[in-house]
C-alpha cells in the first residue's frame, strides 16, 4: 500500500517500526519467561478505507480492483487466523506477496479497463448492496 499512499515515507517507516516492535516485544517476553502472551504482526493488506482512497489516482484505483478488498472481507479472513494462532512473533497476513502477484497477473483486464470496485476512469463502481459512497469512493456503512 505504500506506493499508493500520499506519504510513502510515513507509511514505510511505520510499517518497519511495527515489525521491529513486534520482534522486540516477543524477545523481551521470552527473556522474561512469559509464554502466555503472544506477539504477532497483523497485515490486512490494502483495504478500501479513507486512508487508502483519499487522493488516490485513477491508475491506483484500477490496481485496487485486484489488490484491495472491502473491510469485512479482510476481517472475515483474518479473524479465524488470529484466533487460531499459537506461539509468538508470527505474521498474520491477508494478502501475501505470492497472492498479490497472482492477482495482478490474472487481473490485468481489471487494471487496464476497470473492474470490481473502480471503472477504467477510476470512478467507483456501485454495488447493489451498498448504502452509498463517499466522494473518495469509500463505501458508507450506514445512512
Amino acid at each position: 500500500g505504500a506506493s499508493f499512499s500520499k506519504s510513502t515515507c510515513t507509511h514505510k517507516a511505520t510499517k518497519r517500526g511495527l515489525s521491529q516492535l513486534t520482534a522486540s516485544l516477543a524477545e523481551e517476553l521470552l527473556e522474561a519467561g512469559v509464554d502466555s502472551v503472544g506477539v504477532h504482526q497483523l497485515s490486512p493488506g490494502m483495504v478500501l478505507t479513507d486512508l487508502l482512497l483519499e487522493g488516490a489516482s485513477p491508475t491506483a484505483r484500477r490496481f485496487f480492483n485486484v489488490l484491495a478488498e472491502e473491510p469485512e472481507v479482510a476481517a472475515a479472513d483474518l479473524c479465524p487466523k488470529i484466533r487460531s494462532t499459537v506461539g509468538t512473533r508470527g505474521a498474520i497476513e491477508f494478502l501475501t506477496l505470492p497472492d498479490a502477484l497472482r492477482r495482478v497477473v490474472f487481473g490485468v483486464s481489471q487494471i487496464v479497463g476497470g473492474g470490481r470496485f473502480f471503472d477504467g476512469d477510476g470512478r467507483r463502481v456501485e454495488s447493489a448492496n451498498a448504502v452509498g459512497y463517499k466522494e473518495n469512493g469509500t463505501r458508507l456503512l450506514y445512512e
